[in-house]
């Protein structure tokens, strides 16, 4: 009999162990997944809008890791620029509709010849380093099934891929009398007799005619110009024309979405933001590990050499092996090719010393201080780079001063260079990394951007930075008119701070088929949804939703306090309280205690009123906590503030080395809070001294909280901690693919948290133990909550997930608007917001300025809704074939101890 146990029990372990392995894993779907993936030590991630690819080791190596993980998304930056010929008039006249074999024959031809001019007039010039990283991006590409024209992608088009920019301005002025572009022309007359002679003269003079775009914005402060002295610097690229107009257009830039982390087997890490496919910036952003930020905005095209070196080559050893301004300096201007002049704006963080390098074939002249402003708007600042562009005529009109040149020419140029000067007078002296964001969504100098980068000195020494994909402080998310293949439409995904991923992150890959487990099988419905106001730098909603005494209160980034009826969405109040903020409410006693760019307010909630102000804090970004009569606030000059409730009076602060966004919580007479210097702080919080603190290895952005005696919070270094409450000791940890800016959740014994890894993850809270995880589309910055035995959260992705909280399996997910499908991740309205549940209802803000409501379907108590939850097919096979093991175990014991008896 006591065999007979064993077997069974055997028979039930076997049967819980496959149980939990379809649980602890992630979930499958039948649709196309373009998200989180890993090749040896590479990874892609999505988040807001931009793809984060870390790639390292030797150059083929790194090579392959790119290619291989954005091969969908480098086939498609191809086709783009294949579809580029289209612009021209004589191509445009023929009578073919985009998607027909005529017009993508066209494309092929036209992508064939990019191919072979660009090997002519590039490959040899570059060293042997960047060679196979270029073979490494094609081989990863080609394994991945990339096709391009019906043809394995091949070095060629890598280089092609990387040279495009440069090329096309070599067409406006050929060395050569007979134009380059004529022996195309010839290849197309071949095939289409109804081009003319006259047509091909045309098409000459009309790449002649062709002018480089007004390719950036930026700028680059330090010293006195800035708040403390760091260096602040920022840069926007552009687009130019339309689709349908310009080389340079949307089409081109909207694919300019991916963040690239380089950790090179020689040189500096580096970051950078590029296209797919790139071994260089393209639109010039870079910073390196020692503290090098090294940004470009680009001027007209002068005279060129065919002898000179490509400024992909030049660029990537300036930012990779350089750690001195001389170096940079030196790496630019050695073999300078003349294409694609430019201004040049370099920054040392280490000195802070700040440059301006205006590079020409004939000129480099620079200028460096550790106190100023350097901007760039497209336009030459020295009058000898101005003789070489633009002759005397130019040399004169550099002379004169903004007003008078705008009077003679009102380009997006001058205008431009009108608004820094004008923003300059404004904050020279104040300028920060939230000032910065303000004068990068300053109209016009945020005319055509289709992106945006920001980054100081404090954030340099972790390879931070702040960036945006789509338009700051403008939308451009209504459907495109023009009818162009590959175009899509691109909505503003709103500002996201990023920090390169850890040596020892955890990759949690999906599970089943390839592709995981995203799909709108099961919806449920949107009740209300509320509009705030478009403010001048944009209305994005960052701020959670609380509920007070049925009122919905929230902030926009346009900084307005909203104040809305939960039951219908009807404004109650608004109230500006400064240029933006993406704090979330505290409401209590009929206050509302909010964060913005002017300090920590106090409103009434009935109207809105202002109660007090404390404008002497700085930024404060989080969410207050207030208890016993006290206010407790983070700022972003890095200190914690306790404040008096009832007038604001700052009663003590605590100082740490780096801005703080994690919210602080009280418990017994501690608060506990984060901080971007790495440290979760416990401070007595009567007086602010300190009782301990517990190092990680990157920024805290999470807030801490509270599971018996307990801290559990996120970090940028990929771990979920869980520290002793009394001493801060570890008690655990649970390692992502990347960092944790999530705020945790418990229920039931269970963890809940998003990482920017594109996972949720539920944990056993008691010891860090997995149970299951839910993979997404993109990263998860929104907090999760559980209600009536559902965890709801927003996602980058552009969803609103609800998943049973036990098993991870999908309840229903929505999209409002714009959501990541397939190759275009950055067509997505994300939600940063953290959901409100009340009454059967999820309350969230969105990138897109609205307050949504949707049905939760659930409801409290949670025993009873989790019976309306299906039980998946695959659990239930599991279930049924332990039985069916045991049962059968069973037999086959019972009929040979018979036997055996017999």
């Amino acid at each position: 009999m006591g065999k007979l146990w064993c077997i069974l029990l055997i028979s039930l372990l076997v049967s819980t162990v496959l149980l939990n392995v379809n649980l602890v894993q992630g979930r499958d779907n039948d649709i196309e997944f373009y998200g989180s993936n890993t090749y040896k030590a590479g990874y892609r991630y999505n988040v807001q809008g931009w793809i984060y690819l870390h790639i390292e080791g030797e150059p083929y190596d790194r090579g392959y890791q790119h290619g291989y993980l954005l091969a969908d998304e480098i086939v498609d930056m191809i086709y783009r620029w294949g579809t580029v010929v289209h612009t021209f008039s004589v191509i445009k006249r023929l009578p073919f509709k985009p998607g027909s074999d005529k017009y993508e024959e066209i494309s092929r031809l036209w992508w064939g010849f990019c191919k072979t001019r660009t090997m002519k007039m590039f490959w040899d010039g570059y060293p042997e380093e960047y060679k196979e990283e270029i073979q490494g991006i094609a081989d990863g590409v080609k394994d991945r099934g990339g096709m391009v024209y019906g043809a394995v992608v091949t070095k060629e088009d890598i280089l092609a891929l990387n040279e495009m920019y440069e090329f096309i301005l070599s067409l406006t002025s050929p060395l050569k009398r007979v134009h380059p572009l004529r022996s195309f022309f010839h290849m197309l007359k071949e095939r289409f007799t109804v081009l003319s002679s006259s047509d091909e003269e045309e098409f000459i003079k009309e790449a002649e005619m062709l002018s480089p775009p007004d390719h950036c914005s930026a700028f680059i402060a330090t010293g006195d110009a800035t708040v403390d002295g760091r260096i602040v610097a920022s840069q926007s690229n552009f687009y130019a024309g339309s689709a349908t107009t310009s080389w340079f257009s949307n089409l081109i830039t909207q694919r300019w979405n991916v963040v690239i982390d380089v950790k090179p087997a020689k040189g500096y890490r580096i970051i950078m933001t590029s296209f797919p496919g790139s071994i260089w910036s393209g639109e010039d952003y870079y910073q390196n590990e020692q503290g090098i930020i090294l940004m470009e905005t680009s001027i007209n095209q002068g005279p060129w050499t065919s002898k000179g070196v490509s400024v992909v080559v030049r660029a990537r050893e300036a930012v990779q092996y350089s750690d001195s301004i001389d170096d940079v300096v030196h790496s630019l201007v050695k073999d300078n090719n003349g294409l694609m002049p430019n201004q040049w704006l370099v920054g040392d963080t280490k000195t802070g010393e700040i440059a301006s390098l205006e590079l020409t074939l004939f000129n480099h002249p620079v200028e460096r201080t550790f106190n100023g402003v350097y901007y760039g708007y497209n336009l030459p600042r020295n009058p000898r780079v101005n003789l070489e562009l633009f002759g005397l005529k130019g040399y004169i009109f550099n002379l004169l001063p903004t007003n008078v040149q705008l009077k003679l020419v009102k380009s997006h140029g001058v205008l431009r260079k009108e608004k820094f000067e004008e923003l300059d007078e404004l904050f020279y002296g104040k300028i920060d990394v939230e000032i910065g964001k303000q004068i990068m969504s300053t109209y016009p100098i945020n005319i055509k951007s289709s992106d945006c980068k920001i980054t100081d000195s404090e954030l340099m020494k972790k390879l931070g930075l702040w960036v945006f994909m789509g338009t700051p402080g403008g939308r451009r998310d209504k459907p495109s008119e023009e009818k162009v293949e590959w175009l899509t439409d691109t909505p503003s995904c709103g500002w996201v701070q990023l920090y390169p991923v850890s040596s020892k992150v955890c990759y949690h890959a999906p599970s089943g088929k390839e592709n995981n487990n995203v799909m709108e099988k099961k919806t449920c419905c949107v009740i209300w949804e509320f509009k705030t106001k478009n403010g001048e730098f944009g209305n994005e909603v960052y701020s959670s939703p609380t509920l007070y005494n049925k009122t919905l209160f929230f902030s926009s980034w346009n900084g307005e306090v909203y104040a809305v009826n939960s039951n219908n969405g009807r404004e109650l109040w608004r109230k500006k309280i400064g240029w933006s903020t993406r704090s979330s409410p505290f409401v209590v006693d009929n206050r509302v205690f909010i964060g913005s760019s002017d300090g920590l307010y106090a409103l009434t909630s009935v109207d809105g009123d202002i109660v007090w102000r404390n404008e002497n804090i700085g930024v404060v970004s989080s969410k207050p906590f207030v208890s016993e009569g006290v206010v407790y606030c983070g700022s972003l000059d890095g200190k914690i503030y306790a404040l008096n409730m009832l007038n604001g009076e700052m009663l003590w602060s605590y100082t740490t080395d780096d801005s703080i966004y994690s919210s602080p919580v009280v418990v017994g007479d501690a608060v506990y809070f984060g901080s971007n210097d790495g440290r979760l702080y416990a401070l007595n919080k009567n007086n602010g001294e300190i009782i301990w603190f517990h190092q990680t290895e990157d920024s805290i952005i999470s807030s801490p909280v509270v599971y018996k005696d307990f801290i559990i919070f996120g970090s940028w270094d990929g771990n979920l901690y869980a520290l002793n409450q009394i001493d801060g000791e570890l008690k655990w940890n649970f390692t992502t693919g990347w960092g944790v800016v999530s705020t945790p959740t418990i229920w039931m014994d269970t963890v809940y948290f998003g990482s920017l890894d594109n996972n949720l993850y539920a944990i056993n809270a008691d010891n860090g133990t997995l149970k299951w995880f839910f993979t997404c589309k993109a990263g998860i910055q929104s907090s999760p909550k559980v209600y009536g035995g559902v965890v709801f959260f927003g996602c980058d992705d552009g969803r609103v997930y609800a998943l049973n909280a036990l098993t991870g399996e999908l309840v229903w997910s929505i999209a409002p608007s714009y959501k990541i499908e397939g190759v275009y991740n950055y067509v997505t309205t994300p939600f940063v917001s953290s959901p409100t549940v009340f009454d059967g209802k999820v309350f969230i803000g969105s990138i897109d300025g609205k307050l949504y409501t949707f049905d939760a379907g659930a409801k409290e108590p949670w025993m009873k809704s989790l019976k309306t939850v299906e039980i998946p097919v695959e659990t239930m096979f599991f279930i049924l074939f332990s039985l069916l093991l045991v049962v059968t175990i069973t037999a086959v014991y019972l009929i040979w101890s018979k036997r055996r008896m017999q």
